[in-house]
């Protein structure tokens, strides 16, 4: 509490969000969604926009309480609501290290609160005016991963990857309009569909561009479609990591904030 509270009291930050250290294997929201989508908009990096336990001012409140609240807010989409009601509205933010993130596993509920955080994500920045960014260097490579590769619930992820593909390969996923065409020739033909980073980018690329273009839909639909395309990308990363080292990991995860700026940016010329 003395941590996050700090910077408040000192005037540095109207908004405090902590750097903890986690397992590869838990924290897939904010790995491969909150944190690549929140730096590739708004060009500040603000890498656990969705960590649980923040510290924040009466700046905030201000701002709160004249935006429209999107539905997911209410559940688990309320930290990237913060976060992005901070970072759209010209208040300063702050990270701090709080080290090792202990609770219990999420992988259990990772179905149930990615489209609550991807619906409101996507709320928000309808309301941004996205301009042409620069991506802040980053300073001091900071690895948030632990060392740890002890992965208890590889057999769920097994059995999450088999349904999401089968979901995908029975669904009409041909009319949603924003699904590339050479993953849904993928989907259509393969059994054992892997979602490479590569892939992963120009999903989660397409679906923003879609998403952002095209107000009418309803931001919750649009976060259920990507679920099971975020559960096949999430599990296959857990397997890929097991293999590499934390700082590795890290450097992938910030890869794909990277790759998603320069195409994101691209669909937008």
């Amino acid at each position: 509490i003395n941590d996050l509270l700090t910077p408040l009291l000192e005037n540095q930050a109207d908004f405090v969000t902590p750097l903890y250290k986690r397992s590869r294997f838990e924290g897939s929201s904010t790995n491969h969604f909150a944190y690549p989508v929140t730096l590739a908009l708004t060009g500040v990096r603000v890498r656990q926009p969705i960590a649980g336990d923040f510290g924040f001012n009466f700046a905030l409140l201000e701002v709160v309480n004249k935006l429209d609240i999107p539905e997911g807010t209410q559940y688990y989409g309320i930290d990237v609501f913060l976060t992005l009601a901070t970072l759209m509205n010209g208040l300063h933010h702050k990270q701090i290290d709080l080290g090792l993130k202990l609770h219990h596993p999420s992988h259990t509920k990772l179905e149930y609160m990615f489209p609550q955080i991807a619906e409101v994500e996507l709320s928000m920045l309808r309301h941004l005016d996205i301009k042409k960014i620069s991506l802040p260097a980053k300073e001091n490579f900071v690895t948030n991963i632990t060392e740890s590769k002890v992965f208890l619930h590889k057999d769920v992820a097994k059995k999450m990857h088999r349904d999401a593909v089968f979901y995908l390969s029975s669904a009409d996923i041909f009319y949603w309009g924003w699904v590339p065409d050479d993953l849904i020739k993928k989907l259509k033909k393969d059994t054992e569909v892997n979602i490479s980073l590569v892939d992963w980018v120009n999903i989660l690329s397409s679906w923003l561009y879609f998403g952002l273009n095209n107000k009418n839909i309803d931001a919750s639909l649009l976060a259920k479609q990507l679920l099971p395309f975020f559960v096949l990308y999430s599990t296959d990363f857990w397997f890929m990591s097991e293999n590499i080292t934390a700082k590795e990991t890290e450097s992938v995860i910030e890869e794909q904030a990277i790759k998603l700026y320069k195409s994101f940016n691209n669909r937008r010329k």
